[in-house]
């Protein structure tokens, strides 16, 4: 991974290069789930910068940008996990000159600084829909609920939020576009790694149950997400020297606001029980919040908790996982799932439980791809590859 955070510094000299725009299209607010309510230029990205840049550092990306890059911060209309109208943030990327385009909505990983967001900073958070709009993409890149400008704690891995959030903006993608002049081909193509992978497929889900008519997926790619919560969150609650808590602590911090159990005192140890909740609030950068959860599982969570878990009797937990476990249903448009066998924090056996549970439906087109090896973060550079070759052999 060093070499995508040195060429991401190296993109940050290109934007400071390419200079800023300003200018907000406001229209009025209304409770109309996609509903654009403003776009504001965020600059452009130069073509040439971003292949000297891509040569400079060797990096591995299997697209050659052709099209300066236009990008907006755009604010839209969703709905929260109670069915709330609410507004969310995102940023859309868009090819200079470029028309009759393909639409790509690219999801981001676990967040928990609210501005470490594409609406926000681009460059480090959605790099990778930056290059796709360079090649000529129309592509959008989704805050997600409680992070950007959005208020309230972030509802992670909530599928119904999560899938609004990204249905919602496409729906504020395409209404943009079209103010804009820009034709777009009716191509959908989905993507995601770690949450956004869980956040791709709930997504998927979503359009294809409730809006078949108005989304139509060309396909789907999930990249070392946690789809199967249920059988993940078991075997980190059975298993006391886990460690990288952070996800875990996330989950149940927000489903604890999602479905007001108010019990965080009784699934978390002093003095953990009293810090959870702050550490959630959107002020806090991923690594701070990993530091200050750096004991393992038997060190955070109360022993009455895990086990009441673990034996079935902490049934609104239970429940509300089971809720949000992505499997069980037949999708209609193919999907690729990309997945390290050496995952430590989304297991390998996720994976495979959601490629059989998908793929074992009838009429589908479910592929998993083992990524030998690999642990979280070391799948993202081979997947993504393997991502944007899959959905360039199908591009119109």
């Amino acid at each position: 991974m060093h070499f995508c955070r040195t060429l991401i510094a190296g993109i940050c000299i290109a934007w400071m290069i390419a200079g800023c725009g300003g200018g907000d299209d406001a229209q009025p607010v209304n409770s109309t789930p996609g509903t654009l309510v403003s776009a504001e230029s965020m600059g452009t990205y130069q073509s040439f910068i971003l292949r000297q840049l891509l040569a400079l550092y060797d990096a591995p990306v299997a697209l050659e940008p052709r099209y300066n890059v236009q990008a907006y911060r755009v604010v839209y209309i969703t709905r929260n996990a109670q069915g709330l109208p609410v507004k969310a943030s995102g940023a859309i990327f868009l090819p200079t000159g470029a028309n009759n385009l393909p639409l790509i909505s690219l999801q981001h990983f676990t967040q928990t600084d609210c501005s470490a967001v594409a609406s926000v900073v681009p460059l480090t958070s959605s790099p990778d829909a930056i290059l796709t709009a360079s090649v000529g993409y129309a592509s959008c890149a989704p805050d997600y609920i409680g992070l950007g400008s959005s208020e309230g704690v972030h509802p992670y891995l909530h599928a119904k939020a999560s899938a609004n959030a990204v249905m919602d903006m496409i729906r504020a993608c395409r209404s943009f576009c079209a103010s804009e002049g820009i034709k777009l081909n009716g191509q959908l193509f989905l993507a995601g790694y770690s949450e956004g992978a869980y956040a791709t497929m709930a997504a998927q889900r979503a359009m294809e149950a409730d809006s078949p008519a108005e989304f139509t997926i060309t396909a789907a790619a999930c990249l070392s997400g946690p789809y199967d919560l249920e059988t993940t969150a078991a075997a980190i609650f059975a298993d006391p020297y886990h460690k990288n808590m952070a996800f875990t602590t996330y989950m149940l911090v927000a489903y604890d606001d999602i479905y007001g159990w108010n019990q965080l005192d009784e699934m978390f140890l002093d003095p953990y029980s009293g810090r959870v909740g702050a550490l959630f609030d959107g002020s806090h950068s991923l690594e701070e919040v990993q530091t200050a959860l750096s004991g393992t599982v038997a060190d955070l969570l109360s022993p009455e908790f895990r086990t009441s878990y673990i034996n079935g009797t902490a049934t609104n937990v239970l429940a509300a996982v089971r809720e949000n476990t992505l499997l069980g249903w037949r999708p209609i448009a193919p999907i690729h799932i990309y997945h390290g066998t050496a995952d430590n924090l989304a297991p390998f056996e996720n994976a495979t439980a959601a490629a059989s549970s998908l793929g074992s439906q009838p009429g589908t087109s479910v592929t998993l791809y083992p990524v030998q090896g690999a642990g979280h973060e070391d799948a993202i550079i081979s997947s993504l590859n393997a991502t944007f070759q899959w959905f360039e052999s199908m591009r119109r």
